[in-house]
């Protein structure tokens, strides 16, 4: 198994996360997680946005958290943490 797999097996895995749980933030950030490392922007802004949406704390928490280093300094990404 390459990389690549356990990266898109990941992504099954945060997605049924969110399916189980779709009003838990955490979930929400973990999805947009796997999604930045599935080379999925879009999709992972979209994830951040209902996190925020959910709990509005996330746009502060959002911006040092490590996870997201590689887009912090995306307009889409300081729009939606408000940075």
């Amino acid at each position: 198994m390459n990389v690549h797999d356990n990266v898109r097996g990941a992504l099954q895995l945060f997605v049924q996360a969110r399916d189980l749980a779709p009003t838990s933030d955490n979930a929400w950030i973990a999805l947009a997680n796997g999604y930045l490392r599935n080379n999925q922007k879009a999709d992972a802004m979209n994830a951040l946005r209902k996190a925020v949406e959910l709990n509005p704390n996330n746009n502060t928490r959002l911006r040092t958290n490590r996870n997201f280093e590689s887009i912090r300094q995306d307009p889409e990404f300081r729009s939606i943490t408000g940075s």
